[in-house]
């Protein structure tokens, strides 16, 4: 998960124009049943857009496999604490921020993809654990998520991005993104 959250930081998403999806690693013997969902698409971003730098994009990508039972209400806790940090400093700067939040065990759900003034509070029931850990598939949706709302809501310029990775355990779970295409 550190490397992965190391490859993210620093990276603009207006630097990148494409990630282009692979195939699934190697065969081996697996005892974790692999879906008939096909090998994600390739992530089209705009290029060389000015800066927006009254608007930010969060995407939060939130653990609740099993594993992370041990946290207890520090999952939610975290991430409102963040949240209200976010707030605070829009309200200061003048600046608006939208929030893509995506919870993931072995099902990633995208449960809030809207402006963070509509964004109430992380309840404990949003990230209850419970399954194993699709982290790089949960990685590669909010990817996916932050790029459609780019080519959608801003073609003239390009706001700041941040991803925010809140997680305990190794990748276990992933049927179609891996490590290599959400750090490339």
């Amino acid at each position: 998960q550190m490397q992965a959250m190391q490859a993210m930081q620093g990276v603009s998403f207006a630097q990148q124009q494409i990630i282009l999806p692979g195939q699934y690693p190697p065969a081996r013997p697996s005892r974790r049943r692999r879906t008939t969902e096909a090998a994600p698409k390739a992530i089209e971003l705009p290029m060389g857009l000015p800066r927006d730098e009254s608007h930010t994009i969060v995407a939060m990508i939130v653990d609740r496999s099993g594993s992370m039972g041990s946290m207890g209400s520090e999952i939610e806790g975290g991430c409102n604490a963040y949240l209200e940090k976010q707030r605070a400093e829009d309200i200061a700067d003048g600046t608006t921020t939208n929030v893509i939040f995506t919870r993931f065990d072995n099902v990633v759900e995208t449960i809030i993809n809207k402006p963070l003034t509509e964004v109430g509070e992380i309840t404990h029931d949003d990230v209850r654990p419970r399954g194993s850990t699709a982290l790089y598939d949960a990685i590669g949706d909010a990817m996916t998520n932050v790029a459609a709302v780019l080519n959608e809501k801003h073609r003239e310029s390009t706001p700041h991005v941040v991803i925010f990775i809140l997680t305990d355990g190794a990748e276990n779970a992933s049927q179609r993104w891996t490590k290599k295409l959400v750090t490339d």
